[in-house]
């Protein structure tokens, strides 16, 4: 879970799913890869 700054909200960081508040609220989110040589993120 991770919480906007701004609004206080709480999403799911898999999903990018609003946790509480509103219903069908979703934020677009992205593959993500840890490697040795650094963080990869497919956008």
């Amino acid at each position: 879970i991770v919480e906007c700054p701004l609004h206080f909200w709480h999403y799911n960081i898999k999903t990018g799913e609003l946790t509480d508040y509103l219903k069908d609220v979703k934020l677009e989110t992205y593959k993500v890869e840890a490697r040795d040589d650094g963080i990869y993120v497919d956008v």
